[in-house]
This record gives structure tokens, sequence and C-alpha cells, in this order.
């Protein structure tokens, strides 16, 4: 093998030629000049150093060091105020974020996406309610900026958490979450599809929020509004405005991140009889002894995936559903992950009992109501509601009752799209099975992004 060693000299010396240039001056009050023509500079040369050894990939501004396992991100520090609230690590330069951003990146987040499976990090998948994906997943990722802090003189390799601060307290190391951003439909070129943060709004490469349409996550759990102002940016580690950056990322060691388990959850028979799947050791009887087992693990994380039976009543299955729902809420290493193909997210069985009633309702959903005369034939009607307004402050719910002989007739009703809504509420006797169900609600999941399930009498 060619000793790359002074290769890497080479590299190191290019790196902090870069991030030694002093930061540039404003073109006016309110336009400051760009440093990418120096960081323009500095790349070519890097790639016409490394253009002829198959242990690198580049594209513009980034860099994989696949023997290594590293890559480096050009990119310049926005210059944002001390103490304000910090919403993105990094964003590309389309991005118009700067004023809560740390840096700006001058690759595209699609080109660090690629470096990133040069190395061997695996994308797991962003944040999506739509598909009851509440966590976000991947190979965790340790990021590091390389600059020149105020105050100092020469150039050094700093964790990114040290730029921020949580909770009134330094960050402490949280490696990221390499989720990956869908590929989103162009609104540029007719029939193509792009890499989400390249094109579109906010361009987050690393923010500090769930966000669907980012290349890194932190691994927790809010949105931008539940979140806003738990990161700030520290007072105690700044630089100019436009400082060159680079950005420094590789995968987390073992010890630096807890350890991912998924755990698979199947209740069987009619009286759903757990089985577990994803640690050896476990044999657990129900769920209450599941989260007593799982609560003593430690520095270990626990991704629950659940498969409810076809022979399962629906009272069995709302009562699971609410075992684990008690398992999310008070062990903290679970995270509960997108339901089976074709089955609800187990939420869909423990709904807000207010909404129950029409009137405590904002909008009126459609409604399917199951129920058995006590044969194996289930009987279905949808009702379709629609609100009245009067003189009074609530509106008045008619109901027009439509038969439905088979899943197919629904599957056809909701062709229409003046009948379609993104809302669906199942009235069911307890004693019809999953089965019965699933033959009702499996083929049109994709036209629902709500399901509540109510049981009849319950």
């Amino acid at each position: 093998m060619t000793d790359l060693s002074p290769l890497v000299a080479l590299l190191f010396s290019l790196f902090t030629q870069y991030v030694s240039s002093p930061a540039p001056e404003k073109l006016n009050e309110s336009t400051l000049a760009s440093i990418k023509p120096v960081a323009e500079d500095t790349f070519a040369k890097v790639s016409e150093a490394v253009s002829e050894n198959e242990n690198f990939w580049s594209a513009p501004y980034v860099l994989a060091d696949i023997e290594n396992g590293e890559v480096w991100v050009w990119g310049q520090h926005t210059g944002m105020g001390r103490s304000e609230p910090l919403e993105f690590f990094v964003i590309s330069e389309m991005s118009g974020h700067d004023y809560e951003s740390l840096m700006v990146s001058f690759a595209i987040p699609s080109n660090i996406h690629q470096a990133l499976l040069r190395i061997g990090a695996k994308p797991g998948g962003s944040v999506s309610a739509k598909s009851h994906r509440f966590w976000p997943r991947g190979s965790r990722i340790v990021a590091e900026v390389m600059w020149i802090p105020e105050g100092q003189t020469e150039a050094i390799r700093m964790p990114v958490e040290k730029t921020a601060r949580t909770q009134g307290a330094d960050m402490p190391l949280t490696p990221w979450v390499f989720t990956g951003a869908p590929m989103l439909p162009s609104f540029e070129q007719e029939n193509e599809l792009v890499y989400g943060p390249d094109l579109f709004t906010p361009n987050s490469i690393a923010s500090t929020f769930n966000l669907e349409n980012t290349v890194f996550d932190l691994p927790f759990q809010g949105g931008k509004t539940q979140t806003y102002g738990n990161f700030i940016r520290n007072p105690a580690v700044s630089a100019p405005e436009g400082q060159p950056m680079l950005l420094h990322l590789r995968l987390a060691r073992a010890d630096e991140v807890p350890t991912e388990l998924d755990v698979h959850l199947s209740f069987s028979g009619a009286d759903g009889k757990l089985s577990v799947a994803g640690i050896d050791e476990l044999t657990a009887l129900d769920l209450a002894e599941l989260g007593s087992f799982l609560n003593s693990r430690k520095h270990e994380v626990h991704y629950l995936h659940s498969d409810f039976g076809p022979d399962l009543s629906l009272a069995r299955v709302t009562t699971l559903a609410r075992e684990l729902q008690l398992l999310e809420q008070h062990v903290s290493s679970v995270r509960i992950q997108p339901p089976q193909e074709g089955q609800l997210f187990y939420k869909a069985f423990v709904p807000d009992p207010r909404y129950k009633s029409r009137e405590n309702r904002p909008s009126q959903p459609i409604e399917i109501h199951l129920s058995s005369s006590g044969g194996k034939e289930v009987t279905a009607t949808l009702m379709e509601l629609e609100e009245i307004w009067g003189d009074s402050r609530k509106p008045t719910v008619v109901e027009t009752p439509v038969p439905l002989d088979t899943p197919g007739a629904l599957v056809r009703y909701l062709e229409d799209p003046e009948k379609q809504k993104p809302v669906l509420f199942i009235y069911a006797d307890p004693a019809l099975t999953h089965k019965d169900l699933q033959a009702w609600t499996s083929t049109v999941l994709d036209q629902f992004p709500v399901v509540f399930v109510y049981l009849n009498g319950h």
C-alpha cells in the first residue's frame, strides 16, 4: 500500500491554510463578501492532490477520506449573534437561515450524503408523521469544526457541541443522526426528483429539531415549535462573521453512543401471547415485565416494533396498545417504531376520548361503523357528516348513512375527490378481530394520516 503520510500532511497543511485565511470584509453595511473564492482555490488544490488516489472521493467542497473514515466539508461561519436560538448547525448556501445557524456549507447536501456513504455510514430515516416515524434513525456521526475561534491565534478542531448551550448548560457530546433526506419532486424540472434540502427550504444539513428535509438530526424528539430556544449559540465560543470553517465528520465509536437495539414484539393468538426477538436473554411474559427488564438496561436505546396478530379481538388490541403507551411514557429508552405494513399505528387504538363525541371535534371526519350480529359477517356503514351552521355558536351535524357491502366499496367511494378527508374514525364492536378491521383499513391507510378506533360500549 502507498504510504499516505506525505499526502495526509499536505492535506492538513491546506486545511490549516484555508481556515487561517482572514474573514472577508463587508462589501457594504449589510452585505458580507464571501470566503468562497478562497475555498474554491483550496479545494482545487486538495482535489488535485487526491485525484489519483482511490482512497479518496470528492465532489465540490466535500472530501471523503475512505481509508480513515472521515469527511471534510468547506464552509464559513455565519457570525450569528451570541446567545441567539440555534436552529441549525449547518445549512446550505441557498438557505437564508444564516441568522439562526452556525455554519454555511459550500457543498450541497446531496454530496455530503454521498460522502457519508463512502465512509460506511447508513441513513436510517428522518422523522415523518405521515409514516408514524417519530424518532430519527441512522448512523451516529461525530461532528467537529476546524476554525479559529475568537481569542485564538491558531486553527483548532473543536466538537461542534462546544459552539452551543442547551438547558442552561454546555451541550454534552451528542453525535448527530444520519437520517438522510427524502427525494422530492422538483419544481424546476417536470418528472424529476431531487434530494430534498438541495432545493427545498430550509435547506438544512444539520438541524437541532426534528425535520424531515435534512441530512442530519439530533437523537431527540421535538419539532421546531416545541424545541425553539432549547439550543443557543454559546457566547463564550465565537468568531468573526465569514470566518472560514471546515466541518469534520466521522462515524461515532461504540463508546460514544448508546447501543441501539431493534426489539420485535409479536402478539399472537386470541389472548395476544407476547413473543420477543432482538434480545436473546429476555423471556418476557407480558409488557409490564418487558418494561421492567428494559428499564434495567443501561446505555441502551430500544426501538420497539409491534406486530398484532389477526386473531386478536379489538378489545385485546386496545388493551395492549394502552400498555405500549404506558411503556413508552415510563421507560426512557423505548422508541416505538412505525407499524407493520397494513396495520394501524398503535396509538390509533388509544384515541382522545373527547373526540368520540361529534360535538367536541374541530371538524368532522369520515366515520365507519363496523358491527357483527353474532355471525362471521361484518356489517359496515359509512357516515357522511355535514356541519350545518345556524344562529348558534356550534353547528348541527347531519349524518347520511352509506351502506358498504365490501371493502372494495369503500375503495370506490374514496375515489371521488369530493368525498375524501384526511381523518378516519372507526366505531367497532370489541369482539371483532384485528383481521376484521384490517379487511376494511389496509387498502385505504395511505389516504388517512389520522385514524382513530373507538370500541362500541367503551
